[in-house]
Parts: structure tokens; sequence; C-alpha cells
């Protein structure tokens, strides 16, 4: 489940259809990230005292069991890029922990087959 909120920002269907649309693209690369819950904060930090550029942030938290606690959060100039900065960082991270998880799960299938192994020789002997 994808939720979008908007913060300090007018929303703005084009904004939340980009958004839904990288969302997919990560769902089709990490099937596991459809039974999570995903929600992401587009916000604009703006000082009404002080002149000078606006600050776009985009924020996605996870949670479920696989993914479970991932936060990040990225301020760009425009709103897109801000986005493309966050979509690049989660890839990396859900790439690093799909790999953490496929090697715990070979090294552990290494260490059963080993002890089998091992056994078969014993009862041999």
């Amino acid at each position: 489940m994808v939720k979008v909120t908007f913060k300090n920002l007018e929303k703005s269907n084009l904004a939340k259809d980009v958004v839904l649309e990288k969302m997919n693209l990560l769902n089709d690369k990490f099937p596991e990230l459809k039974g999570h819950s995903i929600r992401l904060t587009l916000s604009m930090d703006n000082s009404s005292s002080q002149a000078g550029p606006d600050e776009f942030g985009v924020k996605i938290q996870i949670k479920g069991k696989k993914f479970d606690g991932l936060i990040v959060e990225k301020k760009a100039r425009t709103l897109y890029l801000a986005l493309a900065d966050v979509n690049e960082v989660l890839l990396e991270l859900l790439n690093r922990r799909t790999d953490k998880l496929r090697v715990k799960s070979r090294t552990q299938l290494r260490k059963v087959k080993y002890l089998n192994d091992s056994q078969g020789e014993q009862d041999t002997i």
C-alpha cells in the first residue's frame, strides 16, 4: 500500500502520478514490496521571513516484514530532483538488503550441506 502526503505543498496530481510511477517501477524490481506499507511525504521548505530559493523534499518510509525500518529523505531545488535522488538511494538500499538476505540464506545452506557431508563420512568409517 502506497500513501502519498503533501506537507507545506499544494496537492498535485502530476507529482502524485510521477511518484506512484517510480514506486511501481520499484515494485516491479522488488515484488516483496507489495506486502509493505510505503508512505511518501512530499514537502517544501520556504522561509517567509527570509528571501531565498525553495527547497523541496521527498521522504519514503517503508514498514513491513522484509524491508522494515527503511527511511530515506532527500532535498533538492526541485521536487523531481529530490525524487530522483531518493529513488537512487532507495534502489541501492533495497539491493543491499536483498543481497544480505540472499547471502545469509546461502551461508546457512552451505553449513547444512557441510554438516550432512561430514555426517555421511562418519557413517562410512
